[in-house]
């Protein structure tokens, strides 16, 4: 079950944007690409991928969101959609290959056209066939586990051939690892650039000249307070070994700046079960095993959908185990105007500290 939650969780949670709209499953897109890049060597404990080029291709299948609600959202006609890759990274030795299962959004910065240019983001599974281990492949610094996480995030400029075909030119980032669930972790951090097409089965009747509609009062200053409850696993750093509870609550306020931007502040106060097992081999001066800080972010608000970004900083934290700063990004879904669940990540810098689940209650 652990194996497979966080790919279900990330294709419902795609798959649920805007799905009140009533065209939601008319036009269907397929599409191939090929991808090309290299891997970042982004701290010493990964000198072994240094020079390997992973090379992929990619398989997808994905949903036009064309109805009014989706309009109304946005003023924009994105895509959702499920994506296979095959990826060999270039140090076969070493890395092995990685198969991935993942959901995606895609945003469009333009009407329909010739000419677009799109952002698409997405996360899911990747299984890899070279983990570390101690005795037939300590060399690979970048996963301990068979079955990672994937977070890609893709710029595209895409051109219309015709009604169904669409060329496709990117640029991605790709991160493969296990969020620290066991160590090491080091990552595999991969660049590509991509060619491909998509074809729409049963392209969508789009006006390009569509007027916008017009936010209600309560729409424009929508803002809202949530109290969110989110627990995780995470391990010590290598080559220590043990899997410890890190479990937190959020108070968080977002208010909008637009049709789909808000900030947002919010306060973290949270229980490190790394720092519990660090007392129990000190027989003096322990630790407060518990941290508190502040986090300032960004969300894109996409129907009952919010994806959020944004950076924290510790008030309190008796245990010093890395920066005092870090990245927290999170994706919730209301299931009603109060209620929610999703999931949070969190890592400093290059180095990911755990992934949670989270259920919320919005004010």
């Amino acid at each position: 079950m652990k194996k497979i939650l966080p790919l279900f969780l990330s294709i419902m949670l795609a798959s649920s944007i805007f799905a009140q709209d009533k065209n939601i499953i008319e036009p269907i897109s397929i599409g191939a690409r090929f991808h090309t890049g290299f891997i970042i060597q982004h701290s010493e404990d990964v000198e072994s991928v240094q020079g390997a080029k992973p090379k992929g291709i990619e398989l997808t299948l994905s949903w036009f969101l064309n109805g009014d609600n989706t309009w109304h959202q946005c003023l924009c006609y994105p895509k959702v959609g499920f994506m296979y890759s095959f990826f060999d990274y270039g140090n076969k030795n070493v890395l092995g290959v990685g198969h991935t299962l993942a959901g995606y959004f895609e945003h469009y910065f333009r009407d329909p056209g010739w000419f677009n240019i799109s952002l698409r983001g997405g996360m899911g599974y990747t299984y890899a066939t070279k983990a570390h281990d101690r005795n037939s492949n300590k060399s690979n610094m970048s996963y301990a586990m068979a079955t990672n996480w994937r977070l890609f995030l893709n710029l595209g400029v895409n051109f219309q051939i015709d009604r169904h075909l669409e060329l496709k030119v990117g640029a991605s980032m790709n991160h493969d690892s296990n969020a620290n669930i066991k160590e090491p972790n080091g990552g595999v951090n991969y660049p590509t650039v991509s060619i491909g097409f998509d074809y729409t089965i049963n392209p969508p009747d789009i006006d390009p000249d569509r007027p916008p509609t017009v936010l209600t009062p309560e729409e424009r200053n929508k803002s809202r307070t949530d109290l969110i409850l989110y627990g995780a696993m995470s391990a010590y750093s290598f080559p220590d070994s043990g899997q410890f509870p890190m479990v937190g609550v959020t108070l968080l306020h977002s208010f909008r700046i637009s049709r789909i931007h808000a900030l947002y502040v919010a306060g973290e106060f949270e229980y490190n079960g790394r720092a519990k097992q660090k007392n129990s081999h000190r027989l003096q001066n322990k630790y407060d095993h518990h941290r508190a800080s502040f986090i300032f972010g960004h969300e894109f608000l996409l129907g009952r959908t919010k994806i959020g970004a944004g950076l924290g900083v510790y008030i309190y934290r008796p245990l010093v185990e890395s920066d005092v700063v870090y990245q927290r990004w999170h994706v919730i879904h209301h299931l009603t105007p109060n209620f929610m669940f999703g999931m949070g990540f969190k890592s400093y810098r290059h180095v990911a500290d755990f992934v949670d689940l989270r259920i919320g209650y919005s004010f």
